[in-house]
């Protein structure tokens, strides 16, 4: 019993935290949380819930006899050690965080993208960057490190009375380092908040496609395409 044990505790601590949200729910103790196992799939204890996926690794136990309370001592302690949970699912991608107070972060420059332009359609408008601190040391070093944070500010360009002003945010583009959380896409994590709203994703899981795609020609400066400027 004690190899079996140690054998669904190594699968519990293999799973990739980057990737994976695992919770480990106690059946046995936590029987309140038996019907959402059962809405998983789940039929015997011990198993893995990956989304709707169940997967059985081993038989502990029925979950009707955890349900009703016809369980031994030993199929409890297994129950108990590695149980399954419809919450320990495959997670969505790592999500890159909001970047609260960036407009007080250090300006890099600014750019103006007019018709005519072959990212027009995409990046058309005015686009300030602006770069937390360890974005700046990696700037000057050419490599960033984890943490580091690069914002792409891009708002409508009006232009009127011969001028060119600023108009409407229309999306503030992060690019977030992680090298662990953001490995399949050189370390970097893209979000972008449309209209500067953070609850509004437009990148989301597209990221490889929408954005890294892009940047894999900058592999050499660490895939920026900035450069500070005097």
């Amino acid at each position: 019993m004690y190899r079996q044990v140690a054998a669904e505790q190594q699968v519990a601590e293999a799973i990739d935290s980057a990737r994976f949200d695992v919770e480990i729910v106690h059946l046995g103790e936590s029987k309140s949380r038996i019907g959402e196992a059962q809405s998983a799939g789940v039929t015997s204890v011990p198993a893995l819930a990956i989304g709707e996926q169940p997967f059985h690794i081993d038989f502990g136990a029925a979950i009707a006899d955890l349900k009703y309370g016809e369980i031994t001592m030993k199929q409890l302690f297994l129950a108990a050690l590695c149980a399954a949970t419809s919450t320990a699912a495959l997670a969505a991608d790592p999500q890159v965080p909001y970047p609260q107070g960036y407009r007080d972060w250090h300006h890099v420059k600014s750019m103006v993208i007019e018709e005519g332009h072959p990212l027009y359609d995409s990046f058309g408008g005015i686009h300030h960057l602006y770069a937390n601190d360890k974005a700046m040391n990696g700037y000057r070093k050419g490599t960033f490190s984890d943490g580091s944070v690069i914002i792409f500010d891009l708002l409508e360009a009006i232009h009127d009375g011969n001028a060119i002003t600023e108009g409407a945010r229309k999306v503030v583009g992060v690019m977030h380092k992680d090298a662990k959380k953001f490995a399949a896409t050189g370390g970097w994590g893209f979000e972008g908040f449309g209209g500067g709203d953070r609850t509004n994703r437009v990148v989301g899981e597209n990221a490889a496609s929408a954005c890294f795609a892009c940047h894999t020609s900058q592999k050499a400066q660490d895939y920026t395409f900035s450069k500070l400027r005097d």
